[in-house]
């Protein structure tokens, strides 16, 4: 579900085939220190390799074919200025306690080496598509006469070749949204952000300085049934594939900011999704939304699209 991942050692990743997993092909972070050699990373769901916050190790990725992956083929933490005063921080701390001066103290920041022996083609930057994805081909997002799945009567195709070929990708979630045109939520089952406190909540919640108009606008009046746009992300690298993790719902003003359970949603998500603004190993969607019964219920609309946000 995972890839492989590394998180400090050393390690050498050679001659496999990592395909079809719901996160990142090979994710190498902390103090890693790796040699990706002659592996073929294709068709992972976030993107090829991603290289965290690596900052005392040294990463080689040679002669790799990275290939058709809706994120980028390879992904380096870029570090916020926070996070390089507070590595800097635990440096100078533990360099002290050795008894090493204070201003011989040096933070070391290693970018990966890749050599020009890697084959890299159609992976994407991890962005939505600009169309309603309603309304393209599935496969290879041309427009035009299209044919709907003969199940779900949702997805479309410009044929028969890009059906098939899509198959293997469509199958998990036609299952799913078949019958349902909706996804019904009772708030008083749902938790609020403020509730939430644990690492995995955090990692995901993060609003990344990309996102243009977040928190502004006017909030959505639980009292009316008009419709609105609401993200839904999910997510982590720290867990395996599992549709009863919490996700988490919120508007552009950020008045309604929930996290709930909803296998159908986490589906939706993890199979449909694009990476979060920060690409991690978080995953969005954009839904219409409306509430229903005075504010008790929100209705999430998974038949139809808005076009995409900035947000």
């Amino acid at each position: 579900m995972r890839g492989i991942s590394a998180d400090g050692g050393v390690i050498t990743i050679q001659g496999n085939k990592i395909f079809e997993n719901w996160f990142w092909g090979i994710t190498l972070k902390t103090r890693t220190t790796g040699n990706v050699q002659n592996n073929e990373v294709f068709s992972n769901k976030c993107g090829g390799i991603r290289v965290g916050t690596n900052y005392s190790a040294r990463i080689l990725i040679d002669s790799n074919t990275i290939r058709d992956h809706p994120g980028p083929a390879l992904h380096t933490e870029v570090l916020r200025p926070e996070t390089k005063r507070l590595l800097k921080d635990m440096s100078i701390q533990s360099k002290i306690q050795e008894g090493m001066p204070q201003d011989k103290v040096t933070l070391y920041i290693s970018p990966p080496m890749l050599t020009d022996r890697n084959i890299i083609r159609k992976n994407g930057v991890g962005k939505l598509l600009k169309t309603n994805p309603l309304e393209i081909c599935a496969n290879c997002h041309s427009k035009g006469d299209l044919l709907k799945c003969t199940k779900c009567r949702k997805t479309q195709y410009c044929g028969k070749a890009c059906q098939k070929q899509h198959w293997n990708k469509h199958k998990r979630i036609c299952k799913i949204i078949s019958g349902e045109s909706s996804v019904v939520i009772k708030m008083k089952e749902t938790k609020t952000s403020a509730g939430l406190t644990d690492a995995t909540s955090f990692c995901i919640r993060i609003f990344d300085p990309s996102l243009k108009g977040i928190g502004e606008g006017i909030p959505p009046d639980p009292d009316s049934t008009q419709k609105f746009v609401v993200k839904v992300q999910a997510g982590n690298e720290a867990r395996l594939y599992d549709p009863e993790a919490m996700i988490s719902l919120y508007d552009q003003t950020v008045q309604l900011d929930i996290w709930l359970v909803s296998p159908t949603l986490y589906h939706i998500v993890m199979e449909c999704g694009t990476l979060g603004a920060n690409q991690f190993t978080s995953k969005k969607v954009y839904f219409w939304a409306n509430y229903e019964k005075k504010g008790e219920v929100l209705r999430i609309h998974i038949d139809d699209f808005p076009p995409t946000p900035t947000w």
